[in-house]
């Protein structure tokens, strides 16, 4: 998972910041300078840290031709050929070929190898279900 260290559990998913960028550079100052005034003793009450927002995630699936183009594919479905396949509001994720498991923002699951589905733009989440070997 790029920007973790260790081994994790194989078939478990994790999180990562999809900008982060491998350096084999130390960087020889601290990441955490030492404080310049100790923190008080009775440090004064905070409100509790605000809870997660809800993210739902929609499973990957394929339908029949029939059911799927003409605007009349859902979130997560395809596969799409054009966004007009797309129910309104929805955009038709095309895979590239040298990454026919691209994750699809918004949806669980791998799908179907090279296979493109409906999505949401506003959805900027991924969730990758793991390949692991």
């Amino acid at each position: 998972v790029p920007g973790c260290t260790g081994e994790g559990i194989r078939g478990k998913d994790y999180c990562y910041d999809p900008t982060f960028v491998a350096t084999s550079q130390r960087d020889p100052s601290p990441t955490n300078p030492p404080p310049t005034n100790p923190p008080p003793t009775n440090p004064p009450p905070s409100n509790p840290p605000p809870t997660s927002p809800n993210l739902q995630f929609t499973t990957l699936k394929r339908v029949s031709n029939r059911n799927c183009g003409k605007g009349q594919c859902k979130k997560c479905e395809g596969d799409c050929d054009s966004s007009k396949d797309c129910q309104k509001g929805l955009k038709c994720f095309y895979r590239k070929r040298n990454n026919p498991w691209e994750p699809i923002p918004g949806c669980q699951g791998s799908g179907e190898k090279g296979r493109d589905y409906c999505y949401d733009p506003n959805d900027y989440f991924i969730l990758q279900q793991g390949r692991g070997g």
